[in-house]
């Protein structure tokens, strides 16, 4: 089941953020708000979202928080074009995150359980797709 390792606020809080990036409405708070919150709530919230119980990882757990908070927080500030002509630093510095955190989860998945690969793998494609969208249609 797709739904299965993901908690409710957190498909509440991306549904949210990612439907402020493709509706585009007149004000840009909207956006700004969704995204950072849900970067607010990868990083207060690590322990809870990316800790699985069978397994112990507390550094892993915190590293992806923090990992997936900076890519939420790049994602809003480059939908609104906040950093104007300098946003492809910042898309440059979202796709090595995207791909330290792709290698991690593609070198350690026989130690990784199914459910905390899968649901990491659904997080980078839809950031990913977030990405494409705001590059093609912003």
């Amino acid at each position: 089941m797709l739904l299965k390792g993901f908690r409710a606020e957190e498909l509440i809080f991306a549904g949210i953020a990612v439907s402020a990036v493709i509706l585009e409405t007149q004000s840009i708070v909207s956006l700004l708000v969704s995204c950072w919150l849900l970067s607010f709530y990868y990083l207060i919230f690590w322990w809870y979202l990316f800790a699985v119980p069978n397994e112990r990882k507390i550094v892993r757990s915190m590293l992806f928080g923090v990992l997936y908070s900076l890519i939420w927080l790049i994602i809003g500030a480059c939908g609104v074009e906040m950093f104007g002509e300098f946003d492809w630093y910042f898309f440059f510095i979202e796709a090595i995150l995207l791909i330290f955190i792709s290698l991690y989860l593609f070198f350690s998945r026989k130690n990784n359980s199914d459910i905390f690969t899968s649901t990491n793998y659904w997080r980078i494609s839809i950031i990913i797709f977030i990405n494409i969208f705001i590059l093609v249609f912003k």
